[in-house]
Formats: structure tokens, C-alpha cells, sequence
């Protein structure tokens, strides 16, 4: 992996200089801190304005909102951000080429592979700390609105998401140094997002899939007992792999 270091730190101030990252750090505090406020103050918000005498409908709230609600709007707002994901990846490799920076970055002592897994490992380590930050965020936030979040379930369910986002990030990089085409890298990216949310309507068949960490995501808030999730995560990390592996190896034999 000659020249990894340095494409690690090539793709890191990119993400600065392209404000990536600072779009990143916007939405990931958004999720943390909008989740609980929404699930707070949203209920009671359409209550008052159901309730006025212009409406013609009353509403009233069955039962106050709980940390349940707030866990529940989380797992919600976190789950667009592959999309995002997808959004910041699916040029990475096809943007090296249009620039033409690929063929002077590859004509020194740097391997493809290299090439390939930086576009994959510094995004992954910015959602990395990025995803432990919103997580932060709201554990304040719903407790000051709510109750304290149990610390273990709440470590599990951030990392289910966490390995979900990364997924479909190696599915886009993958895809881009399979095709070096910015469409391709977002139709692989986006069709996997649909096609692993419409395996989870299917939960036995599901939880041998990444899908299934979306599902044990959903068990943990609703304190039921998780379903087969090492197989869900050792599949997800499978997926990955297959991706990276594939888009490497494409590479590998393209010319330049």
C-alpha cells in the first residue's frame, strides 16, 4: 500500500478545502440535537395549533413524548445520511480523472489499491468521529429533555448505524473505481440504499444482510431481544469488503 499515508492526508484536506466536511459536521450535529427537540416539542406543537378554533379539529396527545420518541426520530434522521454519503463519494474517483490528477498522482510510487481504499478510509474515519459526536449530542440533549439514554444499548444502536453508513460508502467507491463514472457511483450507492430498505420488510431473510442492523436498531429502542445481529454485522463488513475488493481489482487493470 505504498503512499497510503499521504492519500489519507490528501483526501482529508480536500474535505476541508471542499467544505465536505464542514457540510458533514452541520448535518451530523442536526441529528444529534434536532432528534430530541423534534420528538420534545413537535407533538405538542401540532396539538396547540390542531386545537385552535380556525382548524376545525382538536387534537389531543394519547401520552406524553418519552426518550422512546427521541430514539426513534434519531434512528430516523441518521438514516438519510447515506445519502449524503453517497452525495460526497460518488465523484471521488471519477473527480481525479476529469481533473486530471489521477495520472500524476499514479505515475509516483503509489499504489492503486491505495488509491482506491483512501477515497474509502478517510471519509469512514470522519463518519467515524462525526458519528461519536452526534451521538454525544443527543445523549445531552434527550436527557435534559427526557431521561438519561442506557449507555450500552445506545453504544450498540449507534454502531449498527455507523456500519449501515459505511456500507453503502464502500458500495459508491467501489462502484466509481469499478466505472470511474459519477452516474454509476450514485446509482450503485442509491440502489443499494433501496434495495437494503426493502429487504428489511422481510426480517427473516434480512437479519443475513445489512439490513439487518437497521432492524436490531429498531429492536434496541423498542427493548426487544436482538436478532441474529454478529451475522448482521459480519455481513455488512462482507459487503464492504466485496466492494472495495471489486473496485480495486477493476482498477488495478485499468489503463491510465
Amino acid at each position: 500500500m505504498n503512499g497510503f499515508r499521504t492519500l489519507m492526508r490528501k483526501e482529508l484536506r480536500e474535505m476541508v478545502r471542499t467544505r465536505r466536511l464542514l457540510v458533514a459536521v452541520v448535518l451530523f450535529f442536526f441529528v444529534g440535537a434536532a432528534s430530541p427537540a423534534t420528538a420534545k416539542l413537535l407533538p405538542k406543537l401540532l396539538a396547540m395549533l390542531g386545537s385552535s378554533p380556525d382548524s376545525g379539529v382538536k387534537i389531543t396527545l394519547l401520552a406524553d413524548p418519552s426518550v422512546k420518541d427521541a430514539l426513534v426520530q434519531y434512528v430516523k434522521n441518521f438514516g438519510m445520511l447515506p445519502i449524503l454519503a453517497v452525495l460526497m463519494a460518488m465523484g471521488s474517483v471519477s473527480g481525479e480523472f476529469d481533473r486530471k490528477t489521477a495520472p500524476l498522482l499514479l505515475s509516483r510510487p503509489v499504489g492503486r489499491g491505495a488509491f482506491i481504499l483512501a477515497k474509502f478510509c478517510a471519509p469512514a474515519l470522519v463518519y467515524t468521529f462525526l458519528t461519536a459526536f452526534s451521538a454525544v449530542i443527543f445523549y445531552i440533549y434527550a436527557a435534559v429533555l427526557f431521561e438519561a439514554v442506557p449507555l450500552a444499548d445506545f453504544a450498540n444502536l449507534n454502531a449498527f448505524l455507523l456500519l449501515a453508513l459505511l456500507t453503502f460508502l464502500a458500495g459508491t467507491v467501489g462502484a466509481g473505481a469499478i466505472s470511474v463514472s459519477t452516474g454509476i457511483s450514485a446509482a450503485a450507492g442509491i440502489g443499494l440504499y433501496i434495495a437494503f430498505a426493502m429487504t428489511a420488510m422481510w426480517v427473516s431473510a434480512a437479519v443475513y444482510t445489512p439490513a439487518g442492523l437497521s432492524i436490531n436498531a429498531g429492536r434496541i429502542i423498542r427493548g426487544a431481544e436482538l436478532v441474529k445481529p454478529v451475522i448482521s454485522c459480519v455481513s455488512a463488513i462482507a459487503f464492504a469488503w466485496v466492494f472495495l475488493w471489486a473496485g480495486i481489482a477493476a482498477f488495478r487493470r485499468r489503463e491510465i
